[in-house]
């Protein structure tokens, strides 16, 4: 929530949303501080803004390879028309979250009957 939205992205498996963790880390960055004062992100990742987000993502009623982004598997640009449809008021979102939660059979099954 809020004007800026931050990522900081890792290819490590000791991933974190601890504020003082983040800060230690970005320090150790080569050239880090030229982009942000490391101990700024302690004003950007904030404990309650982040367990707000983390609340409202276990709500989703999607699985979670529906919700998790990677560059192997990009979700952004999808989410970004779908979100911009529902909020026209377009009836398209509910069918293309269909068609998702289907997976292929949804383009397969058409093709056999005709």
């Amino acid at each position: 929530p809020g004007e800026d939205t931050w990522f900081i992205a890792s290819d490590s498996k000791n991933l974190t949303g601890d504020p003082g963790t983040l800060r230690d880390r970005f320090a150790t960055i080569k050239g880090g501080t030229d982009v942000f004062p490391p101990h700024a992100l302690l004003s950007v990742y904030l404990p309650d803004r982040a367990a707000f987000a983390i609340e409202n993502y276990s709500r989703a009623d999607l699985p979670e390879w529906l919700l998790v982004n990677r560059d192997s598997r990009p979700l952004t640009h999808l989410y970004s028309l779908l979100l911009a449809a529902k909020q026209s008021g377009a009836p398209i979102t509910k069918f293309i979250k269909h068609l998702a939660l289907a997976g292929p059979l949804a383009f397969f099954i058409p093709l056999l009957v005709f």
